[in-house]
């Protein structure tokens, strides 16, 4: 079930640390804009993003470094450009992003720091790319993102990196790589992205997900849907994806909203997932194991039917929220789907609680239908509705959401 990990009143600006209880800020600075990735290195915290400084730090633009007392800078900084990732790998710092210039040198997209000093890594992609993803497996170095050759070798999308050389990841993927994730208990390396195929385009990924064993590649979701993730994760064994996108639809018809877990077969819901005031869908920004718990973090107001303010935590050992199964069931439509209209039924568990609301959702979360319900059955006319699949939700007076699933207009 969902909850939410913290809460309070204290003012905190970009960056900010848990103690099991309470919120505390990192410092007296404050980030100009919020940081996009963080990593210990040498005892240390650094955070990296698009921020042009950290308080009043010089040389603190792009990155910054936490001793536990006072925030310092790395060199001159990201003296243009933003991060995206970082990945700690031989005893070195690496940064990755969209970047021109580093400590004053032109340093495009990734880059090493060994403690004291900043370097160049490698050229992707003559200046035309972007790194979104670090990440360590089986000793080596991954990177993600978007770029087509490294150092002039045509390696699309992924590259690995041994400490000395650079080399493809089987036959590459067809789209950007926007998050990795290294699955050490079964010995997989998680990917997602914009991609739909992987091995040089021989492998279909539909659900834009796939894992590199080693030596090859391998879809997860073979069958859809199209997801789209920004993150990857993997917790007590599954794998859990995040976006950023809007709704999409299982092979059961569950709604998956920002947040979902493959069980082997499908994705699967989480609960209702994310939401940003009920209504739209909440994207997600990161995954982390948390005190049993799986933390999340992201663009959203509501988890469930709860309401969170940026961060909450999933729990799978007590399930105390209805299924969007068992949701469906407080409904009934015929037919479904349908061209000019459909006749609705409520259960009998909605008699005492007219009037209710009735609302119809495009796939990016836009209403589109809304209705007073005053009676246990009602009718829907197409009207100037476009075809299509949607999802339908039924509220009573206190917006408490009792029913929701899937429609289709053909």
């Amino acid at each position: 079930m969902w909850g939410i990990t913290g809460s309070g009143t204290n003012v905190i600006k970009s960056v900010a640390r848990w103690n099991g209880a309470t919120w505390n800020s990192i410092g007296t600075g404050t980030l100009k804009v919020g940081p996009k990735c963080m990593r210990e290195f040498n005892g240390d915290l650094i955070v990296g993003g698009a921020f042009s400084a950290q308080g009043t730090i010089p040389n603190t633009r792009g990155i910054a470094r936490w001793d536990g007392n006072q925030w310092h800078s790395l060199g001159s900084g990201i003296t243009s450009g933003t991060l995206h990732a970082m990945a700690v790998y031989n005893g070195s710092l690496y940064v990755g992003g969209n970047t021109t210039s580093i400590d004053s040198m032109t340093i495009r997209d990734i880059a090493r720091w060994d403690g004291t000093n900043w370097y160049p890594v490698c050229t992707l992609s003559l200046g035309l790319s972007e790194v979104y993803a670090l990440e360590v497996f089986n000793n080596e170095l991954y990177v993600g993102g978007y770029f087509y050759t490294v150092n002039g070798v045509s390696i699309p999308n992924i590259a690995k990196f041994d400490g000395t050389s650079w080399s493809a990841v089987g036959g590459g993927l067809n789209g950007d790589v926007v998050d990795l994730y290294a699955d050490t208990t079964n010995n997989r390396l998680y990917a997602v992205g914009s991609f739909s195929f992987a091995n040089g385009g021989t492998l279909p990924c539909p659900s834009n997900v796939a894992f590199w064993d080693g030596n090859i590649w391998n879809a997860v979701g073979p069958n859809g849907p199209s997801l789209v993730p920004s993150e990857v994760y993997v917790h007590k064994n599954e794998v859990y994806i995040g976006n950023n996108i809007g709704y999409c639809f299982n092979s059961n018809g569950d709604t998956l909203s920002g947040i979902a877990k493959w069980d082997g077969n499908d994705w699967m819901p989480l609960g209702r997932g994310t939401y940003i005031q009920d209504t739209l869908c909440g994207a997600i920004y990161a995954l982390l194991s948390y005190n049993n718990d799986l933390a999340i973090g992201g663009g959203f107001t509501t988890v469930g039917d709860t309401t969170a303010n940026l961060i909450a935590a999933w729990g799978d050992t007590v399930t105390s929220l209805p299924s969007q199964e068992e949701l469906s069931n407080e409904i009934k439509i015929f037919p479904n789907p349908f061209n000019n209209s459909t006749h609705i039924s409520l259960s009998e568990n909605h008699k005492g609680k007219l009037p209710l609301i009735f609302q119809l959702y495009q796939m990016d979360g836009k209403v589109v239908y809304e209705t007073k319900v005053t009676s246990m059955e009602f009718e829907i006319q197409k009207r100037n509705i476009s075809s299509g699949t949607f999802t339908y939700c039924i509220f009573n007076q206190n917006k408490q959401k009792l029913a929701c699933g899937r429609l289709v207009m053909e």
